[in-house]
């Protein structure tokens, strides 16, 4: 493998933590009312033994493992006839195992950037054929902990992601989730070099079945694509493309304590890491 592709891994690895953080469930673009709030608190677990650079192919004895945290808060507000909701969320966590041809790579563990949002309800209906659809816009400051020359949590620059939501209703307690977004970063200074990224796309669709009000279970697919990441005017050989298969459950424990669990695996995977399990667990609370 080309030296420099070894080089520049911690980056490709910041992107990977950085665009998981903006993930959604089946049922995050429901409206929960007026002066609702909702507190989250996410655990996930990653693990990947296949490390592709494009262009170069696989480079063996590679791995990479990450178990994250992320604590997020929402709250939902009618102004002026308009249904809004506020949140922001922020990762943290370390990584276990962070390895890419036989060469550790030396970590900044600890909190991550913390993103800020606000999603606009142009629609929002809970019949069982109803839509619901919200725009939102997120900004990710650059406040984690970041080190250029090493994997960290943090991305070391702004990022601004425009998405948009749907749940659409079929009957028979079956809802299709279809979430859009597109992230662009700002472009660092990592030495006399400059860090930057093509932007990338996410598209995030889900089948969910509820045999109950309080319960369901959605299979679905998240692909990523773009975000060619340079350093100088030279491609690294990293960039956000992935094919990702998921499967939810969840359930109302009371009537206002929700929890959750995710599985989820790559099918394909074009520089970067190739994700072999991905956990994830978490609990809502609702206020």
């Amino acid at each position: 493998m080309h030296p420099l592709k070894i080089a520049v891994a911690p980056t490709l690895l910041m992107v990977s933590c950085a665009a998981h953080a903006l993930d959604s469930s089946p049922g995050d673009y429901a409206w929960l009312g007026d002066n609702t709030n909702v507190t989250v608190l996410y655990g996930q677990y990653q693990h990947s033994r296949t490390f592709s650079a494009d262009g170069a192919g696989e480079v063996r004895n590679s791995e990479f493992e990450s178990a994250l945290g992320i604590f997020r808060s929402v709250y939902y507000k009618s102004i002026g006839g308009m249904r809004v909701s506020f949140q922001f969320f922020v990762p943290f966590g370390g990584f276990p195992t962070a390895k890419v041809g036989g060469i550790h790579q030396a970590t900044a563990e600890g909190l991550g950037d913390l993103t800020l949002g606000s999603t606009f309800y142009p629609l929002a209906s809970a019949e069982l054929t109803g839509t619901t659809l919200g725009l939102s816009l997120f900004i990710t400051t650059p406040t984690g902990n970041h080190d250029s020359s090493k994997v960290s949590l943090g991305d070391g620059g702004w990022a601004i992601t425009p998405q948009i939501g749907l749940i659409q209703g079929l009957g028979g307690n079956f809802y299709l989730n279809a979430i859009v977004d597109v992230v662009w970063r700002e472009s660092a200074n990592e030495g006399v070099m400059k860090d930057s990224s093509e932007p990338a796309a996410q598209i995030q669709t889900y089948l969910t079945y509820k045999p109950s009000p309080g319960t369901s279970f959605s299979v679905g697919y998240s692909g990523r694509f773009g975000g060619e990441r340079s350093l100088g005017n030279i491609y690294t050989g990293t960039k956000t493309r992935n094919d990702q298969l998921r499967l939810f459950a969840d359930t109302f424990i009371t009537p206002t304590l929700q929890a959750q669990g995710m599985i989820g695996r790559d099918i394909y995977t074009e520089g970067g890491f190739k994700t072999d399990a991905i956990i994830q667990v978490r609990l809502a609370k609702l206020f």
